[in-house]
């Protein structure tokens, strides 16, 4: 009796994160429709668009890059914004895995789910299970 309720509760667990797994992607597929921009996959819950290609190269993940940035949440609610230097590999996957597409002078925006944000249970005041955008440009980088 006692695995079977435990069972039941992981199957609980398990259900209900794939249904809010779901409501994300419901999001950032309507929030994608919306855009007057064209997105492009990157992989799985990452997306982005190029506004400024930059020149140059492009800084690896190792790298701290100096950018100015926004985070918001989907319905455009500002929940961070930013000018300085930050090493890529403190930031959230889906910056760690973007950012590097970008170049000098380089101004993009990417739309991740939760996975690659702040996950499940989100940070500070994002809520977990939250998907976000990210507007980045980048000034400058240099390797650690």
């Amino acid at each position: 009796m006692k695995n079977a309720l435990i069972f039941l509760g992981l199957l609980f667990i398990v259900l209900g994160s794939c249904k809010k797994t779901e409501n994300e992607q419901e999001a950032i597929d309507a929030y994608l429709a919306e855009s007057e921009f064209s997105y492009t996959m990157i992989q799985e819950g990452l997306y982005y668009v190029q506004h400024v290609k930059g020149k140059g190269e492009s800084p690896t993940v190792d790298a701290t890059v100096r950018v100015d940035y926004t985070g918001s949440y989907i319905d455009g609610t500002e929940f961070d914004s930013r000018f300085g230097d930050y090493p890529i590999n403190e930031w959230v996957e889906g910056l760690r895995i973007g950012i590097p597409m970008m170049k000098y002078g380089g101004k993009s925006t990417f739309i991740m789910h939760s996975d690659l944000g702040y996950g499940r249970s989100g940070r500070a005041s994002i809520p977990g299970n939250t998907p976000l955008v990210f507007e980045v440009e980048l000034f400058d980088f240099s390797l650690n």
